[in-house]
């Protein structure tokens, strides 16, 4: 539902400067043998097979101090969550489709299609599209490593500073959709460290029932700092040398069935356990998390909850609609929260967004608009840019990408194709360069290298 992520240079020991680029970027390593990124052994299946393929990371590192610190640059939100029939995960169609057994015109569920123009053949699957010349449509799976290090060498190359991982608690119930999960973590993980991209862990809390942060996301922790050495990973982003975790869902005014006092216990366990805490804390809460109103619980629920944070993370999809709606909410919302967070000494973390559609996903007519007024323009990249401008103006140091790969209501930044599969309804980039809101977003990521002038 979201997803990060800027590096700018300033803070870096050993940069480089792509053409066109508008901030120098880390220094990526060379790429390991494409081979060894494809995906190999038989999925785990029982919670011994899941433990028995985590391990710590313990390749190579890009040179830099890329881990450390937040501002003056960008992030972004990876999904990761795509698989595709005959990845190796078994588990079909994933987020592609409402049936996992097929992913047709008459079960999509992705609003746009990928790029697949740079993918080798390993990293393409067939689907059941056809494209306009009659030929075979492919996508891409998440589950696939090669993939994932190419959208890490894309957010390097567009000034992309770091991704947070969303790790869904819906998704952490079996072995086997846990170690599908694990998996894409350690995708993510070494793309991380070979291309100098800081990336950790957001866990999404929507769809958790009362009691389950302590039955999946606590215990899922642990499991990761006693089998995956997450908290002493050289790629995971940091503050002030604690690996930074992110919790998403908190404070929403939406019915969730889990309760404050359940988020308490999970803020213990990861700031104050002697096994498992010593963390700093990212926070994802509503628009209107400081007034307490609209979309947030009361401030007297909410309050304790953001005291314990470093970092509040507030989400605009949806809230800011237009270019007039971003300058008006920067001046109302944003620039408010921030003196807040100033007072405080916490970072906050506005989200920017290039536009939103899941006509697919809500199977509804192209364009129709539902009660939450899903379809929203894109604005030729106007209204991405615009948002970025407006943050970094009323004082933002630092903004949050929602998202990079999501295609399920269509926010992504990464590469998408203008020649679509036919027999279906996709957005397109109306004829511009597959790269186009990367461009924009390396563009922004220099903006946000500035000093803040407010």
């Amino acid at each position: 539902m979201r997803s990060s992520l800027l590096l700018l240079a300033m803070l870096f020991a050993s940069t480089t400067q792509p053409t066109g680029a508008a901030a120098p970027v880390v220094t990526p390593l060379p790429a390991p043998k494409f081979e060894s990124l494809l995906p190999k052994g038989d999925p785990g299946t029982t919670w011994e097979q899941v433990d028995a393929r985590l391990r710590p990371y313990e390749g190579p590192t890009a040179p830099g101090k890329w881990q450390e610190g937040m501002a003056g640059r960008l992030f972004t939100g990876y999904q990761g969550w795509f698989n595709a029939e005959g990845d190796g995960s078994n588990r079909g169609w994933v987020h592609f489709s409402k049936d996992s057994e097929r992913f047709d015109p008459a079960t999509v569920t992705v609003e746009m299609w990928p790029d697949m123009t740079e993918l080798r053949p390993e990293e393409r699957y067939p689907t059941g599209f056809r494209n306009a010349d009659g030929s075979t449509a492919e996508i891409f799976s998440s589950y696939n490593g090669a993939t994932v290090f190419r959208h890490f060498k894309w957010m390097n190359e567009y000034g992309i500073g770091g991704a947070f991982l969303q790790r869904f608690g819906n998704d952490l119930r079996t072995p086997a959709a846990v170690d599908a999960r694990n998996v894409v973590m350690n995708n993510t993980r070494l793309a991380a460290h070979y291309n100098g991209v800081a990336w950790t862990i957001m866990y999404d809390l929507s769809g958790l029932k009362k009691g389950e942060l302590r039955s999946i996301i606590m215990e899922d922790w642990k499991r990761l700092c006693r089998l995956s050495g997450i908290r002493e990973d050289g790629a995971i982003l940091r503050l002030g040398g604690k690996p930074l975790i992110a919790i998403w869902g908190i404070g929403f005014n939406d019915n969730r069935p889990y309760t404050c006092a359940e988020i308490v216990e999970l803020l213990d366990l990861l700031q104050n356990d002697p096994e498992y805490g010593g963390n700093a804390i990212l926070l994802g809460v509503p628009f209107w998390w400081r007034t307490g109103d609209r979309d947030t619980i009361s401030s007297k629920e909410i309050g304790p909850l953001l005291a314990r944070a470093d970092v509040i993370h507030s989400w605009s999809v949806g809230r800011i609609r237009s270019q007039k709606g971003a300058t008006e909410l920067a001046e109302e919302v944003w620039a408010k929260d921030l003196a807040w967070a100033r007072a405080k000494k916490k970072i906050f973390l506005p989200t920017i967004y290039p536009g939103f559609g899941w006509d697919n996903l809500k199977t509804k007519r192209p364009g129709e608009e539902d009660q939450a007024g899903s379809s929203l323009s894109r604005e030729g990249g106007a209204f991405y840019r615009h948002m970025g401008k407006e943050a970094h103006r009323v004082g933002a140091t630092t903004a949050y990408i929602a998202m990079f790969d999501e295609i399920d209501e269509g926010t992504a930044i990464f590469k998408v194709t203008n020649h679509p599969p036919v027999g279906a309804h996709f957005q397109t980039l109306e004829g511009k360069p597959t790269d186009f809101y990367l461009t924009i977003t390396r563009d922004l990521a220099g903006l946000f290298a500035r000093p803040v002038k407010r």
